[in-house]
């Protein structure tokens, strides 16, 4: 009985301590977004473009172009003049499908949802450098268990921010 008690508290706490959220002082932070933003693509091993999203609410989310049709989502920090890039969703590989969506929390612990196209549509921003659609919508839709409520698209701008073999495009607002 007691063993099994100390199994269940152990759970607990190996639970619990999983499921917090990284705090943005945990990640690595450099003095310039130039920095940060090479050793991302450098540790990434990125063969495309790196693009910010910018969101209703000042949010900025990166998506990486990892190679031709593979996308992840990260999120840029900055706090007190330092940098830090976050790996937030896994690649998708939309070559083989008209599309895909997924489900991320960013590290004040908010979710959202991203939707990719590869083609115009109707509710996503066409994103020309990438030849792709998407739309960011708060709230984790993937799961959602009512498809008819739709969160609008709160993208934005998008603008390049680094392409392999090219010089990193800043805009430090």
């Amino acid at each position: 009985m007691i063993k099994r008690l100390y199994g269940v508290l152990l759970l607990i706490v190996l639970a619990t301590g999983c499921s917090s959220k990284p705090k943005p002082d945990a990640f690595p932070q450099y003095d310039s977004m130039d920095e940060a933003m090479s050793r991302y693509a450098h540790q990434e091993r990125v063969q495309g473009s790196i693009m910010q999203l910018n969101l209703s609410h000042d949010r900025k989310l990166l998506l990486t172009e990892l190679r031709d049709g593979v996308y992840f989502v990260g999120e840029l920090l900055e706090r007190e003049g330092k940098f830090s890039i976050v790996h937030l969703i896994n690649g998708v590989d939309i070559n083989q499908a008209a599309g895909a969506a997924g489900a991320f929390r960013t590290t004040d612990g908010k979710d959202y949802t991203i939707r990719y196209g590869k083609k115009e549509e109707r509710g996503l921003q066409f994103v020309e450098e990438l030849g792709v659609s998407l739309s960011v919508e708060e709230g984790d839709h993937v799961t959602d268990r009512n498809p008819q409520h739709a969160n609008p698209n709160i993208i934005v701008s998008v603008q390049e921010l680094w392409s392999k073999g090219s010089a990193v495009k800043l805009d430090k607002k």
